[in-house]
């Protein structure tokens, strides 16, 4: 008489289904850590672009403090073709304004389609940066909104 013997045969490994299907899972997490990182770096790019218009909104009242009988009163523009001023000591009024004009300029053209306006009522002048946010914000890459920032600062001298 035959005895059958059963032998218990226990799984060793994993199969090929259970390694594609941790794989699948890994490959989702990899892409949500990739796309949380981009946009990190467009905040980043965001923060980076407000923090030079807030530099130079101060750098503005600096110079006006520095130099109060100065005319520093724009329109919003974008300062393009300031000529580079020569004078380093002993300038006149004039020749410090088209000097802080010209280094206004070199700050604004920095920024992405970087525009000054000052406006001054009285002894309050009223400084604003403007400027192009479109590339940081996702919202704006499809034409909805506007993607310009404006940067405001109002200080009595």
């Amino acid at each position: 008489m035959k005895t059958h013997t059963t032998s218990s045969h226990h799984q060793q490994g994993s199969s090929l289904l259970e390694v594609m299907i941790s794989l699948f899972v890994l490959a989702i997490g990899l892409l949500g850590a990739l796309a949380m990182q981009t946009q990190s770096m467009q905040h980043n790019q965001s923060s980076y672009a407000f923090l030079q218009a807030v530099y130079l909104a101060s750098d503005v009242v600096e110079r006006i403090r520095a130099n109060p009988a100065g005319n520093y009163t724009l329109a919003k523009t974008a300062l393009a073709g300031q000529a580079q001023a020569t004078c380093y000591s002993s300038c006149t009024v004039a020749q410090l304004q088209n000097k802080d004009l010209y280094e206004l300029s070199l700050g604004v053209n920095s920024l992405p389609q970087g525009r000054l306006a000052v406006s001054q009522a009285a002894n309050v002048y009223t400084i604003s940066v403007f400027f192009d946010d479109t590339k940081n914000k996702a919202e704006f890459k499809n034409g909805a909104g506007s993607s310009e920032q404006t940067y405001t600062m109002q200080v009595r001298i």
